[in-house]
């Protein structure tokens, strides 16, 4: 790592990732050289750490109902919010 530090810059887009994304202290750099994560100047980048959720089948009326737990969610968070 350079003595100064460094920028990683991500390209505009959105990046499905299988799970959530976990930097560590390895990721953060050191005393003096700190490694910053930022979108490219201008760009939209949304990092989704996550899975979609499907199986969706009527419940009642215009709702609609899906096991998370038969298909493994452990957490559900949608705009922010848990």
């Amino acid at each position: 790592m350079p003595a100064v530090g460094l920028v990683v810059e991500v390209l505009a887009g959105t990046y499905e990732l299988p799970q959530t994304l976990a930097l560590t202290q390895e990721d953060s750099g050191a005393e003096g050289a700190a490694v910053v994560y930022r979108g490219q100047p201008g760009a939209e980048v949304r990092l989704l750490g996550g899975r979609r959720v499907s199986g969706f089948v009527p419940a009642e009326g215009a709702v609609l109902k899906a096991d998370l737990v038969a298909r493994g969610y452990r957490e559900l968070v949608a705009a922010g919010q848990e």
